[in-house]
Parts: structure tokens; C-alpha cells; sequence
């Protein structure tokens, strides 16, 4: 072909004769709205490469308003004469009443539009959105940590969400506890961040368990569910929650403030890591920890401290279930905000750990 653009009707002409393969270099969350039937998905990124093993077929570029694929077409054309853009892209398609077929039926129409920035990741797309529907995350406690966490957790499109927590909102909760409101003084936490997060995301599932987590409750809910967050504010509850994930082998966030310090780590006891990660007891032996860790009513703590923690540790829960990134399994990285310094520690397992080194044997 010697022209450098065509219209979408001679596109779709010369694909149903044969002479013409159309790639579409939109983003996948573009694709959602429709693509024409044999196109193929190539990123402009890999677009060169694509040229390059394929040189002697007569290519066709479309994006969403045929802006990009002219402009990769003026790219290429130094090296490749055998590549066109369609004029207008996939709106002028439209516009001519041209057939488009659906791609993925995995997300709908308003799950696309809620979710398109994030659906624009590269590292995330269609499928890592799609694993974050299908997944389902217990947090533990709707505090200072739980609050951020599954606000995020909720926002980013995690399927199903369990929220326990058996404690009610106080007026001292709501310096740092932003899920929580004066109107829901006195309501149990777990049901009162229950409330807040359908209103703010409405096509998940999210599950309120007002109850003491103890050793029976918290293995049964494990069980249920993919990777919990830990967002309890002792140590008798975060060595019950770190059993509990060695034996069902699920991946546990942890995260923990007190004053201006912070800490964050993520202990992967699932099959991406096995019997290779330390555990919370690797870090904070129970014989050296048997009382109750001060409380923030105690010992005080920054507001938005327990904001930082939280949503990092949506961070981390999100680039697990979407399996994107590098985890903290194996570091622990600590806040001061006092300096506005980040630090990461090596956190090696450690054989003689009464919890994972008995689990593993």
C-alpha cells in the first residue's frame, strides 16, 4: 500500500480479503470498549519488534482517535513501507457503523470506567484487575492501620473484603481512624467500616465480623480467604494471626506505629515462597513479648502515621494478589517521622523460630 492512512472501511475491506493484519496499540483498558475482530494487541513499545519479525505482511495501525497510530506510522516509516494507520481510529470505526467485538467480558462497562486508572498500569491491566476481583482479603481490625487499608483495598476493586474488629468508635478513635465518623459513635467498628466502604465502592462484597478474634474464629476466616492484613495493636492477636497464616499457608501484611516510628513487612507463607519466609515470631520472639503492647491511647502516636502505614500495606496486598512488583518478604522497612526517614533491615527466618522452623517440619 502506498498510502499512509486509510479510512476504517478500506481497513476492514482489505482485512476480510486478507491483505491487511490490524494491530491495536491501545492501552487494554481502551480494548475493553471493542476491538475489531482478528485484530491482535501490540503495546507501541513492542510495535518495533512486532515490524521487525513479521516484514513481509501489510500492517495496519489503529489507536483510539488515530492520532498515535499516525504518529508511529511517520516513526516507522524510515524502516518499514508496509505500515498504515486508520484514520479516526476505533471512534471513526464506530461512527461508521463498522462491527467491533467485546474482548474480555471479565470486568463490565462501569467496573472499566472506575478503575481505568489503574486498568492504564502496564503492570496491572486487564488481568491484574481481574485478580484483584476474584480475591478475598481479611483485614484484621478497622483501626488506625485497618481503616487506610481497606479504603484502598476497597477503592483498587478487591473483590470480597472481611473486616473484623469487636470494639466500638470512640471520640478518640477519629484523630486517626478516618473511617469512622461522629454519627457512628458507639457503632461497632467492623460494622461501622462496613457502612463506609459500600458507599464508597458498591460492586464489591464487603463482610463485617464484629467479634474478638480468637484462635478458632481467626483460623476458620484465614482459611476463607487470600492474604490477610494485619491491623491489630497486640501481640497477643498478631501471634494468633501469624499461626493461623502458617498453617493455611496464606501470605500476612504486617504493619504496626507507635509515636513517630512505622513498621511494614510482608511474611509469604504461600507457595511463592516456600518454607523460605520469616514469620512475625522470626522478628518478635513470643517468649520476649508475652505482655500487651502499649496502646496508641498509651504511648500516643502522629495521626497520619497510621495512614502511611496502612496504605503501604494496601500497596503491598495489592502488588501480591496482582502478582506485579517486589515484595517486602524478607524486609522490613521502618518509618521515622520525626525525620521523614525510610529505613530497610534484612529480615532473615530464623531457624530456631518456635513458630515457623515447628511449622516447617
Amino acid at each position: 500500500m502506498s498510502l499512509s492512512t486509510i479510512t476504517p472501511q478500506q481497513a476492514l475491506n482489505a482485512i476480510q480479503r486478507n491483505r491487511l493484519t490490524l494491530l491495536d496499540i491501545r492501552q487494554p483498558h481502551e480494548q475493553l470498549q471493542g476491538m475489531v475482530e482478528g485484530s491482535i494487541a501490540v503495546l507501541p513499545e513492542a510495535l518495533k519488534d512486532w515490524c521487525n519479525q513479521n516484514e513481509e505482511i501489510e500492517l495496519g495501525l489503529i489507536c483510539q482517535r488515530g492520532v498515535r497510530s499516525e504518529r508511529l506510522c511517520q516513526t516507522l516509516s524510515s524502516t518499514f513501507d508496509r505500515v498504515v494507520s486508520v484514520q479516526g481510529g476505533i471512534e471513526a470505526w464506530l461512527d461508521a457503523d463498522l462491527p467491533l467485538v467485546r474482548p474480555d467480558s471479565r470486568l463490565d462497562a462501569a467496573e472499566v470506567q472506575r478503575y481505568r486508572a489503574q486498568l492504564a498500569l502496564p503492570a496491572i491491566g486487564i488481568e491484574g484487575q481481574v485478580r484483584l476481583k476474584r480475591s478475598r482479603v481479611l483485614v484484621i481490625g478497622a483501626g488506625g492501620l485497618g481503616c487506610p487499608a481497606a479504603m484502598y483495598l476497597a477503592a483498587a476493586g478487591v473483590g470480597h473484603l472481611s473486616i473484623v474488629d469487636h470494639d466500638r468508635v470512640e471520640l478518640s478513635n477519629l484523630q486517626r481512624q478516618v473511617l469512622h465518623s461522629i454519627e457512628r459513635l458507639g457503632v461497632n467498628k467492623a460494622l461501622s467500616a462496613q457502612q463506609r466502604l459500600s458507599g464508597l465502592n458498591d460492586q464489591i462484597r464487603i463482610e463485617a465480623h464484629p467479634m474478638r478474634a480468637d484462635s478458632a474464629s481467626i483460623r476458620t476466616l484465614v482459611d476463607r480467604h487470600d492474604l490477610i492484613v494485619d491491623g491489630s495493636d497486640n501481640y497477643a492477636t498478631r501471634y494468633l494471626v501469624n499461626q493461623a497464616c502458617l498453617k493455611a499457608a496464606k501470605p500476612l501484611v504486617y504493619g504496626a506505629v507507635e509515636q513517630f516510628a512505622g513498621q511494614l513487612s510482608l511474611f509469604d507463607f504461600s507457595v511463592r515462597q516456600p518454607h523460605s519466609s520469616p514469620c512475625y515470631e522470626c522478628l518478635f520472639p513470643a517468649h520476649e513479648h508475652a505482655g500487651e503492647a502499649p496502646s496508641c491511647s498509651e504511648r500516643g502516636v502522629l495521626g497520619a502515621l497510621p495512614g502511611l502505614i496502612g496504605c503501604m500495606q494496601a500497596i503491598e496486598t495489592i502488588k501480591w494478589l496482582s502478582n506485579v512488583g517486589e515484595s517486602l518478604c524478607g524486609r522490613l522497612l521502618t518509618v521515622n517521622a520525626m525525620t521523614m526517614q525510610f529505613r530497610e533491615t534484612r529480615l532473615d527466618r530464623d531457624p530456631a523460630c518456635s513458630a515457623c522452623a515447628q511449622n516447617s517440619s
